[in-house]
């Protein structure tokens, strides 16, 4: 009997060595958790463009990346016509550039995301961001409307005049018709950047 006993007896070191290591291993680590609280809403314009960043912490440092809630893609996988318009970077902020309305993508700019972290010890999501980008007129063509004459005003302008002139026309309103436009910033779109 003392014979079966001093085998296993030698094989204890060993294994509270191996109990030990995973211990050692596991000491000090933590799974990810959120440092700060994401906006459920993003409303921004497209002359302005937005930017949201989610920040995580944990032991080891986690992956943060950001994906659709509708489908669960990674952000950066966006068909190819929407990824002209956002930047999705892997330290967790996702970046809506500045865009014409001709370039608006419904799930781009009315979409919703979701924030991932994830390390060795877990993974989490974050709360759902709401996204609605709203589309403004373009400055070249508020410059347009404020050179507009007459002439135009009575045919295929006047509609315009009511829609985003404070002033009330008759399509027989003799003379041109002024408008004061102040631009105080021209956007920056993508492709001059």
């Amino acid at each position: 009997m003392l014979l079966i006993l001093v085998p296993l007896l030698a094989s204890l070191p060993a294994t509270l060595g191996v109990l030990a290591s995973r211990c050692d291993a596991t000491h000090g680590t933590s799974g990810p958790r959120w440092l700060n609280e994401l906006p459920a809403r993003l409303l921004f314009s497209n002359w302005t463009g937005a930017t949201v960043r989610c920040l995580a912490e944990g032991e080891p440092r986690p992956d943060v990346w950001w994906v659709s809630a509708a489908d669960g893609l990674n952000a950066s996988a966006l068909p190819v016509a929407s990824r002209a318009q956002l930047l999705a970077v892997h330290d967790g902020t996702l970046t809506f550039l500045p865009f014409r309305e001709h370039q608006f993508r419904e799930q781009l700019h009315r979409g919703s995301f979701r924030c991932h972290a994830r390390n060795t010890r877990g993974t989490v999501l974050s709360t759902v961001v709401h996204v609605s980008a709203a589309t403004h007129p373009s400055a070249a063509s508020l410059l347009k409307l404020a050179r507009v004459n007459h002439p135009v005003a009575r045919s295929r302008g006047f509609s315009l005049y009511r829609k985003y002139g404070d002033r009330k026309c008759s399509p027989d309103h003799k003379g041109p018709i002024i408008f004061d436009v102040q631009v105080a910033e021209v956007p920056r779109f993508p492709e001059q950047i």
